[in-house]
């Protein structure tokens, strides 16, 4: 018997819709699968919206799929007659009927033209030069077949290949550019030089900030599509010009406009709410007691160590090391970036918790531990972190994020006069002048007495 919540799944009280993304449509919609709040507790009402749901969903693929077949038909032809036309010699006579003379480019031109015609006549049914879809795929056939510029889609995978970064970062590039190649083909795009910086900003617009989401996130998108137009500039497939599309696409919040900038929560804490968060009490209802003291442990370490939510997730026991007279070390062997990677004195106002943390414990053990998270990698656990810290931060209307106190961390550096290249070596950022960024790596810099200047008065009982 058929599942009648077949595409429903009911998450916290509340229905959601669910569907796969079929294999073909993926690169259009950027996705494996759609999923979507109904905003109802009811079963009924929720199968009701699915039923309208599908019925629209299968509708958009199947007219995707339509769109695609005519494009592609032109378009494939298209790119076929460029490889002949660039492969073609200008020298070598492959027609002399006495009256003609048509070198191998020329003929591979001719034949070019007469395959735009039969095949935009098999697509629309009409070789009307007047008819305006007539002229539309024409224009298509012959800018793709003539361009100077090479098509997109085929430089991914070098640029990808060529791109230094973490797993997950090269992974969100590959996304964000597939999403892109797939709004090219709606567009009929294809050429590198397609895309001009009218276009990029009407992909910005309607596209990504069409989506809804938060301005970093548009500005994420098209930090990866910028960095992947100047790997096509240095390697040569850009136009003379060398324009980047991208720059100064960056999509930024009008300061005069009512409500917050979405990088306020993002603050640091104040000694207020370091407080209330601190000292709230551990037997407070929504959480267990057991996650809730983990959680605080996990964030007094972040605050005396300027550390990520990644790198404190991702230690093990065996990553907590006693140098004798130079006292305990954390050691992050892998980061976000190369400049990750590095070891962090414990702070001696953690150390007495960070050494009970470890006694007794196994090497390859968590270093972090506690009902709820869960997960067998440092990313997973990591997710788990942050889900659970805003719970226990939204109960006590607190909203400053975790990552807020890496800035208070910074901030407090900062206030003590620690140098910016020492604060950069303790946090993890890469310094990019080439004194301190080349000729010296920090070994000589005392980063226990200047983590040590990090003070923070009147917060914990």
């Amino acid at each position: 018997m058929p599942d009648p919540n077949h595409h429903l799944t009911l998450k916290h009280q509340t229905w959601f819709f669910r569907l796969r993304v079929p294999a073909d449509l993926r690169v259009r919609y950027g996705i494996k699968e759609i999923h979507k709040s109904l905003q109802t507790h009811s079963v009924v009402r929720a199968r009701l919206e699915r039923d309208v749901l599908l019925g629209r969903y299968r509708r958009e693929f199947d007219q995707y799929r339509r769109d695609n077949r005519a494009g592609d038909l032109v378009l494939v032809n298209a790119l076929g007659a460029r490889r002949r036309i660039a492969e073609a010699s200008d020298t070598l006579v492959v027609v002399d009927t006495g009256h003609e003379r048509l070198t191998e480019r020329e003929h591979a031109i001719d034949m070019a033209r007469d395959t735009a015609e039969h095949v935009i006549f098999q697509v629309i049914g009409t070789d009307d030069p007047d008819d305006p879809e007539y002229a539309e795929n024409m224009a298509l056939y012959h800018r793709v077949s003539h361009g100077t510029t090479e098509p997109l889609k085929q430089l991914l995978d070098p640029w990808l290949g060529e791109t230094k970064g973490a797993p997950k970062t090269l992974a969100e590039k590959r996304k964000v550019a597939q999403a892109f190649l797939g709004w090219m083909v709606t567009q009929r795009f294809v050429l590198v030089g397609d895309i001009t910086r009218r276009i990029a900003a009407r992909y910005v617009r309607e596209e990504i900030a069409g989506r809804g989401v938060k301005p970093a996130t548009v500005n994420k998108d098209i930090s990866h599509l910028s960095s992947w137009w100047r790997w096509l500039d240095r390697r040569g497939h850009l136009d003379d010009d060398g324009v980047n599309p991208w720059m100064g696409q960056n999509y930024t919040i009008n300061p005069e406009a009512n409500g917050e900038d979405e990088d306020t929560n993002h603050r640091a804490w104040t000694a207020d709410e370091l407080r209330t968060l601190f000292n709230a009490d551990p037997a407070a209802p929504g959480m267990r007691s057991a996650t809730r003291a983990t959680l605080l442990r996990f964030g007094k370490v972040a605050l005396y160590t300027g550390a990520r939510r990644g790198d404190l997730a991702g230690l093990k026991v065996g990553d907590v090391e006693s140098r004798g007279d130079a006292g305990l070390w954390l050691v992050v062997r892998r980061g976000k970036t190369k400049a990750a990677t590095r070891d962090i004195p414990v702070h001696s106002a953690i150390e007495p918790l960070v050494r009970e943390m470890i006694q007794d414990r196994p090497a390859d053990a968590w270093l972090f531990t506690g009902p709820g998270i869960i997960g067998k990698t440092a990313s997973a656990r990591a997710n788990y972190v942050g889900k659970l810290w805003r719970d226990m931060t939204g109960a006590l209307n607190l909203a400053p994020v975790l990552h807020g106190l890496r800035s208070t961390f910074i901030e407090h550096l900062e206030a003590a006069g620690v140098p910016l290249s020492t604060v950069k070596l303790i946090v993890g950022h890469r310094r990019d002048d080439i004194t301190f960024g080349r000729y010296s790596k920090g070994s000589l810099v005392e980063l226990r007495t200047e983590i040590e200047k990090m003070q923070v008065v009147g917060v914990f009982n």
